[in-house]
């Protein structure tokens, strides 16, 4: 999402436009599973302000370090 949103905290991205990007790099990540924005959600990377629309959070740089 950071990719699609360019990093900004104030764009908001659809989840359509995530799914359809995860698609094109299923090999890499497998198949999308919508537990995946719900946890970036829980962890305070991300913040829905409606139904289906994500933005941003200043600390989605977590992920980066984030343990597997």
């Amino acid at each position: 999402m950071a990719y699609l949103v360019r990093g900004d905290f104030k764009s908001e991205v659809k989840l359509e436009a995530v799914i359809k990007a995860w698609g094109k790099m299923k090999g890499l990540l497998g198949t999308f599973n919508l537990a995946h924005p719900t946890r970036a959600k829980d962890k305070g990377w991300v913040d829905s302000p409606r139904t289906g629309v994500y933005v941003l959070r200043p600390s989605w740089t977590e992920i980066l370090s984030a343990e597997k």
